[in-house]
């Protein structure tokens, strides 16, 4: 397991609105960008190089082929798009 180490609320509430979604939706996509960077520093015990205010998803449309609207329904009703 990887500790997540966020620096403020607003990181804080990026993290948890990426573990509430791999409640929701348990594959079919993975984290990207500038939070997957951060995932792997916290991995291996180093700083973050940079913070983000989002974060990205990768839907694959291949295991999850309504991902797309599944996502964006979630993100919708969390207010989050």
């Amino acid at each position: 397991m990887i500790a997540i180490k966020p620096e403020d609320e607003r990181e804080t509430g990026i993290w948890r609105s990426l573990v509430d979604l791999g409640l929701l939706q348990k594959q079919g996509w993975t984290v990207i960008g500038a939070q997957m960077v951060a995932l792997h520093a916290f991995e291996h015990g180093k700083l973050t190089p940079r913070t983000s205010a989002d974060a990205d998803v990768l839907v694959n449309v291949r295991v999850l082929t309504e991902g797309t609207q599944i996502i964006s329904k979630l993100l919708r009703v969390w207010d989050l798009n």
